[in-house]
């Protein structure tokens, strides 16, 4: 079981998108197959449409026998997925792309302990609630949590930033 290829020339496997670098071996995620429907438990939003609430996004998708390392999520992967309130990612991520989860109803995540660099606008108006950031990431980008109004709290483990983006921490409610 591994990747489908689509008409457009990406891939799918179990709901996700995914962008491939044949020759480094990796992967990336570029989106939800269907923004209104995963295989996973999720609510009900009226006439029978399904809400992605739950995505899992595993450590290596394979194609034509061929295993690619999932390391990053693309620009704008999760974007304004408001139904979408957990997302569980893999070990092997290192960099979280711009705009991924602005807009989305995704209360807390664990970032992997490898991570690298957060995007521009991220988390912007996101429903998370605390973060803790690992100590690996040397890049946060532009507004990341700009206008996250229930974010009350942030860990910084990181002492060696290469960028600390513009307004990245603008949130209203913002506490620690």
């Amino acid at each position: 079981e591994g990747l489908t290829l689509n008409h457009d020339g990406g891939y799918t496997y179990k709901g996700l998108y995914y962008r491939l670098d044949e020759a480094a071996g990796t992967a990336s995620v570029t989106g939800v197959f269907n923004k209104y429907y995963y295989d996973m438990p999720s609510p009900a939003i009226g006439d029978g449409v399904i809400a992605v609430s739950e995505i899992f996004v595993p450590e290596m998708v394979s194609y034509k026998g061929k295993t690619y390392i999932v390391t990053s999520l693309a620009d704008g992967c999760f974007k304004d997925y408001l139904y979408l309130t957990k997302v569980i990612l893999p070990s092997t991520i290192k960099a979280i792309g711009n705009e991924c989860f602005i807009g989305t109803g995704v209360e807390s995540l664990s970032l992997p302990e490898e991570l690298e660099s957060i995007g521009n606008r991220c988390f912007q108006e996101s429903a998370l609630s605390s973060i803790d950031i690992p100590a690996t990431v040397k890049y946060i980008g532009d507004r990341c949590f700009d206008d996250a109004a229930y974010l009350k709290k942030i860990v910084l483990r990181s002492k060696d930033l290469d960028y600390l983006g513009v307004g990245c921490f603008n949130a209203y409610n913002l506490e620690s």
